[in-house]
């Protein structure tokens, strides 16, 4: 919930980040002199230089997936992110935090196997998932489950996203580059 305070303190290869973050967004709160606001942005993609990577890694299966599918992830399409920053500009309310996500949230392996599958390419690899002990921050990644929520945003700041889950967005994007 965006009333919560952002992350709760994880042990392991995130545990700096989160903490980065949640101070900042503590920092802004407590700040006399301005009135911020928190924007609580999902996994960006969009026809930009870090999808068409993850989109190459893909296509080239160098990308695995653990073979549980991953934890569930947030994702907003750029463009999506940028509408929600304008309206939280023109509408947001000092003091708050807005949660900014597409409609739905997916595990990774359902995610990357949707960029295959748009793109032609083979499905991702499975493999177990203490394998990716090995890099931590992929495992961070790949096995964190996060569900949120835009209603907030969506109430509020009078915002939706345009491209309201991944598939559509996936689709988008595999339909610009044919």
């Amino acid at each position: 919930m965006e009333d919560d305070p952002f992350g709760e303190p994880v042990p392991g290869s995130l545990g700096s980040a989160v903490a980065g973050i949640r101070s900042a967004e503590e920092q802004v709160f407590a700040a006399d002199e301005i009135e911020g606001i928190a924007m609580r942005y999902g996994a960006f993609y969009g026809r930009d230089s870090f999808t068409r990577m993850i989109t190459n890694l893909v296509r080239k299966r160098r990308l695995p997936v653990p073979s549980s599918g991953g934890g569930y992830a947030n994702f907003i399409y750029l463009d999506d992110a940028a509408a929600a920053t304008v309206a939280a500009l023109e509408k947001g309310r000092p003091g708050q935090a807005y949660n900014i996500v597409d409609d739905e949230p997916v595990r990774w392996a359902d995610f990357l196997d949707t960029v295959a599958a748009e793109f032609g390419a083979r499905r991702p690899r499975r493999l177990p998932t203490w394998v990716f002990r090995a890099i931590p921050y992929l495992y961070a990644i790949m096995t964190t489950s996060m569900r949120v929520s835009s209603a907030k945003a969506k109430r509020e700041l009078g915002w939706a996203p345009a491209v309201s889950t991944y598939r559509d967005g996936i689709r988008l994007i595999a339909n610009a580059s044919r």
